[in-house]
């Protein structure tokens, strides 16, 4: 299932349209990718698109019988969330700026990431298996 998310879409019917296409599979593996997806779309709110009206961005589940696959394309500057997310937990707390926090959650509730930028468009690829 592909569907686009407008800039005027609650993350209530995000994640019911979500909901709705995870349909069948464990109630964990439903939850983790709920979260997922929460995440990615506050940091589209928060740093990507922050003064924007339109932030439209792409999302496409694949369901399998071992796992779910979540990519989530978006126009905009090069940003390669796994490396971000790197450089979050390599200071101390006291040191650290706010947030990135989001990115490290995504890492963990995840079994495998991808990223990958093309002609101004930036693709990141979640898995999570079951």
């Amino acid at each position: 299932m592909i569907f686009t998310v407008h800039a005027n879409d609650s993350v209530s019917d995000v994640l019911g349209v979500t909901t709705t296409a995870l349909h069948g599979l464990p109630d964990e593996v439903t939850h983790e990718c709920l979260i997922i997806v929460d995440e990615f779309m506050a940091n589209m709110t928060h740093h990507v698109y922050p003064h924007a009206g339109d932030m439209d961005w792409t999302l496409k589940l694949d369901k399998t019988s071992s796992g779910v696959t979540m990519k989530f394309r978006y126009a905009g500057a090069k940003f390669d969330p796994f490396e971000a997310a790197k450089t979050v937990t390599d200071r101390p707390i006291e040191q650290r700026s706010i947030g990135g926090l989001g990115l490290v959650l995504i890492s963990s509730l995840s079994d495998e990431q991808h990223y990958h930028y093309h002609d101004g468009m930036n693709e990141w690829t979640i898995k999570k298996n079951f």
